[in-house]
């Protein structure tokens, strides 16, 4: 009996102490780990993440190869983002295609520079335009059976983040009848991003504005009543075109019964800062006109307002109101005084509006954007008359009513630099 009370009285020593010693070699374990230098007691940080940077290396190398040899991305790739019906997947240079309603949508890797997919697609007939940052032509879907206008954007002149833009508000925008339809397709080549439209037969509007003379009412009421809706339609998705023009716009059929908005190269979401001001047109804003590289500006609605303006007048007369927006340009001036109320008349090129139009105008092209309409105004002017019946009743109204010599060369020039191009 004596000996079992011993024993347990030693078992009960050896766990006290075994106990203190474990306290005590945690206490000098922390003690010693506060004293350590700051570089020592991050070693197991970075050890974390050379391990994390190991871990997306292979992962790297895995979706290298998965694209090289033209299989699918890893299983773990396509938990991760949800890879399955209607969703798209970038991976690196490439986009692996998903089934979608519409066609495969397929984004050529930058190691393959091969254009056999477009060929095998599309059968091209024949170039509608060339521009500074690429080229359109026509050509025939294969597979949906008609013609579409296939965009090729310069890689030279155009960021891979801002062909992805315009390519992505071009199809969320497509649902509109007077704006264009962006096909789902879009392709990489080696020189350039390719993206396929819907094919407008009529032309541009440029085409139907004839110089010095304009075009018909109804028509310019026609237009500019489709142009607005669309415009309203990207303001409600707090968007901001920033490039209305007539060369931007197009009519959907060789009727001319509708017009559609296209280009989205520059298009921004509402309150997006651009710190950098490239050049200006006659459809540029006064604040975009004025402001410098260093301040730069705002994307605001007000903008495209602005420039709906400019495009109704160069419809109706087949001329620019003025060179830019800048008190330097004589008929900005001019018009600027009148706005202003210094002088009662309005300028020469401004007499053969109606009354109900001039106060369209003095919405439209107010000098604050504070105070400058929205695009929804326009259609509560379209019962009105626009034109005085005057300037249609002698030809040679133009006697009484001076207009400039240079903003009419300078839109004939425009026009026919616009042709020589096709």
């Amino acid at each position: 009996m004596q000996g079992t009370k011993v024993k347990f009285a030693l078992v009960k020593f050896a766990l006290v102490k075994f106990a203190l010693v474990g306290v005590i070699f945690t206490q000098n374990y922390a003690r010693a780990h506060r004293a350590l230098p700051p570089q020592k007691k991050t070693f197991a940080r970075d050890m974390r993440r050379r391990r994390r940077w190991r871990r997306r290396t292979r992962r790297r190398g895995e979706r290298q190869e998965a694209m090289n040899n033209e299989t699918e991305p890893p299983g773990w790739y396509k938990k991760r983002f949800s890879y399955g019906n209607s969703q798209e997947i970038l991976i690196s240079n490439k986009k692996y295609s998903a089934k979608t309603n519409c066609s495969k949508l397929e984004i050529m890797s930058s190691g393959s520079y091969n254009s056999s997919n477009l060929d095998e697609r599309y059968s091209f007939i024949k170039q509608a335009g060339q521009g500074t940052y690429g080229t359109t032509w026509i050509a025939e879907d294969k597979v949906l059976g008609k013609l579409v206008a296939v965009k090729a954007i310069s890689k030279a002149n155009t960021k891979r983040a801002d062909f992805k833009r315009e390519l992505k508000y071009g199809r969320y925008l497509s649902n509109h009848p007077n704006i264009i339809t962006t096909y789902e397709n879009a392709y990489e080549t080696k020189s350039s991003y390719v993206m396929v439209q819907e094919f407008a037969t009529g032309g541009d509007l440029f085409d139907a504005i004839k110089p010095e003379e304009g075009m018909k009412e109804s028509k310019a009421k026609l237009y500019i009543h489709q142009i607005a809706k669309a415009v309203e339609y990207m303001h409600s998705k707090k968007l901001v075109h920033r490039d209305i023009k007539p060369e931007n716009i197009v009519l959907g059929d060789k009727e001319g019964s509708y017009a559609q908005l296209i280009d989205f190269g520059m298009t921004l979401r509402t309150g997006t800062h651009v710190p950098k001001v490239c050049g200006s047109i006659p459809y540029t804003p006064p604040e975009i006109c004025s402001s410098s590289d260093e301040v730069g500006f705002y994307a605001d609605p007000s903008c495209d307002v602005w420039s709906v303006g400019v495009l109704l007048f160069c419809m109706l007369t087949g001329s620019f109101p003025w060179e830019q927006a800048t008190l330097s340009d004589p008929n900005y001036y001019e018009f600027v005084q009148w706005q202003s109320g210094v002088i009662s008349k309005p300028p020469p090129m401004w007499r053969k509006f109606s009354p109900q139009l001039l106060k369209l105008f003095n919405g439209l092209l107010a000098m604050d954007p504070r105070e400058r309409y929205e695009i929804t105004e326009i259609e509560k002017f379209l019962g009105e008359p626009w034109l005085l019946q005057s300037c249609f009743a002698t030809p040679n109204i133009y006697d009484s009513c001076t207009l400039s010599a240079s903003t009419h060369s300078q839109f004939s020039q425009l026009h026919e630099i616009h042709l020589s191009g096709m």
